[in-house]
């Protein structure tokens, strides 16, 4: 760069060869790069784009790592709340995942067992009403037959 450009001792010093522009245009390129960098336009608008793809790339491949991380444990809690839901109560749920995911799971997998501990009961009370209620059928039936009341 020649060395009328700079109209002011100011702009002299605020100028940095090695990046090609003014520190009040771009302060935030170039940080201690060497004087062997090229100060075109071009090669510096290429530096950057390939930095800006570079991060893009970057991030795209760990949001896709981060998401199968995520929606692989919550497909297979979908896969046992709908077993559940089709009154599948024997299978456990299993611990699936880690940190919310892991606690969504023991909470589904509690859920499983006080269903199936409901269930149980509610077996348990239909067979004592049968057996009450045919007791007492069978009390008339005699009753009947014997003629007392």
């Amino acid at each position: 760069m020649n060395a009328t450009w700079f109209h002011t001792s100011r702009q002299r010093e605020t100028y940095r060869p090695a990046c090609g522009c003014p520190l009040h245009i771009a302060p935030w390129y170039c940080p201690g790069q060497s004087e062997k960098i090229s100060s075109h336009p071009q090669s510096i608008c290429r530096r950057i784009s390939l930095r800006f793809t570079g991060l893009f790339g970057a991030s795209l491949i760990l949001s896709i790592i981060m998401s199968k991380k995520i929606v692989k444990p919550l497909l297979s809690l979908t896969s046992s709340a709908n077993r559940i839901a089709s009154g599948d109560l024997a299978n456990t749920v299993g611990n699936v995942g880690s940190d919310e995911i892991l606690r969504l799971s023991k909470s589904f997998d509690d859920m499983r067992e006080r269903l199936a501990g409901s269930l149980e009961e509610i077996r348990t009370h239909n067979t004592d009403l049968k057996t009450e209620w045919r007791s007492g059928l069978g009390d008339q039936e005699s009753r009947r037959w014997s003629g007392t009341s």
